[in-house]
């Protein structure tokens, strides 16, 4: 798997696995515990989580604090350029068949541009100006079936197809990994760290 299918993987799973809390009165919606162990968190909770996933496969992620510091969300490098995801702000924007990926490896100012709560200090994080992993932040009406995602871009009933995990190195798990009952993407990230 390429990194961005392994980030890939974590984000889906966490958006499909996960619901952001309801009532950020219990502490461990603040932290990877919370998201990971019992499927709720608030944004902190979700930018640990992630950050924790992502750093377990090898792939360098950072948490950022919104100016205001009641926001956060998470810096990637993919291939040596940084790239701002927000699994919290996708989660809230999902559905069980849909998955968001709205916050999905933007850049500085694609970010800036989509909702006020993103400001953050530039001088203290990486900068993020590359746009060559946003494409699918910009589809909408994205939905899957097996491992191929369907999507619009502009055209309200044009759908495009990506199939984003069958490269040609791609490991076909042949039983449910993870114990969730079907063989999925899931099982694909659990199975690319038994063969790393």
């Amino acid at each position: 798997m390429t990194t961005l299918e392994k980030e890939l993987a974590i984000h889906d799973y966490l958006v499909l696995n996960t619901s952001y809390a309801k009532s950020n009165t219990n502490s461990s919606n603040y932290t990877a515990y919370g998201v990971i162990m019992k499927n709720t968190g608030a944004s902190s909770g979700y930018s640990k989580a992630f950050q924790l996933l992502l750093n377990k496969v090898g792939i360098r992620s950072i948490e950022i604090n919104n100016t205001n510091n009641n926001y956060c969300w998470n810096i990637v490098t993919l291939d040596g350029q940084a790239y701002h995801t927000d699994v919290s702000y996708d989660v809230l924007n999902s559905r069980k068949d849909k998955i968001s990926y709205e916050c999905f490896n933007l850049s500085d100012s694609t970010l800036k541009n989509k909702n006020s709560m993103f400001t953050w200090d530039t001088l203290k994080y990486l900068k993020c100006t590359s746009t060559k992993f946003e494409y699918l932040s910009t589809a909408y009406n994205v939905f899957r079936v097996g491992a191929t995602f369907y999507y619009n871009y502009g055209q309200e009933g044009v759908l495009s197809t990506y199939n984003r995990v069958k490269p040609s190195y791609y490991y076909e798990p042949d039983k449910d990994l993870n114990s969730d009952g079907i063989i999925d993407i899931y099982d694909i990230v659990k199975l690319s760290k038994e063969i790393k």
